[in-house]
């Protein structure tokens, strides 16, 4: 009984220096990287908010512009797949891309085939052959409407020129889900 109450008293104290921990760590966060802080919060409720979205437009744009400004990234863009195939930018933010993916971009290959967000460096564009290779981008968010790549959208760095940090990377990867069941529902609206 004794080795019970042992780790019993151990595993409480565990869990109540983890909930310290915590506390602490949230703490700092919120102390010394306010804006940090406050631009991962901002995003998170974008998320939320994307159902409101009364358009097409209105939504890519907010995907496209509301990260890009909250973090300080060079680039945010929503390419939309056309009747014919090409991907045509439809939302942008920052330092401008080309207006248009060809179908068979590399890029585009690749998030067809694994259907995720992908982590994008200038030596991963140029390794694939992608028409992005010169443009400093960080991340490539796919977005499905029924089993289709129907959007891509795309982030850059920070304007410093640093990478983004997982934190980051997590809270736009977020928006994946809320955007597509919010473009699944503008485009249910406009049939």
């Amino acid at each position: 009984i004794a080795a019970f109450v042992q780790l019993s008293f151990a595993i409480l104290v565990g869990v109540i220096l983890m909930r310290v921990y915590n506390w602490m760590d949230s703490g700092i966060n919120g102390l010394f990287f306010r804006r940090h802080h406050a631009a991962l919060r901002g995003i998170s409720s974008l998320s939320a908010g994307l159902s409101r979205a009364e358009s097409l437009e209105e939504l890519e744009r907010l995907i496209a512009s509301e990260p890009a400004i909250a973090l300080d990234l060079i680039d945010g863009a929503v390419y939309r797949q056309t009747p014919h195939g090409w991907y045509v930018q439809m939302a942008t933010h920052c330092e401008p891309l080309p207006s248009q993916l060809g179908s068979d971009d590399p890029l585009i290959a690749r998030l067809r085939t694994y259907a995720e967000p992908l982590r994008l460096s200038p030596y991963l564009l140029e390794k694939i052959g992608s028409s992005l290779s010169e443009q400093s981008l960080a991340l490539a968010v796919p977005l499905y409407v029924d089993a289709d790549l129907h959007s891509v959208v795309l982030y850059g760095a920070h304007a410093n020129g640093s990478d983004l940090d997982p934190q980051e990377v997590s809270a736009m990867v977020a928006l994946k889900q809320p955007a597509e069941l919010a473009l699944r529902s503008l485009l249910r609206q406009a049939e």
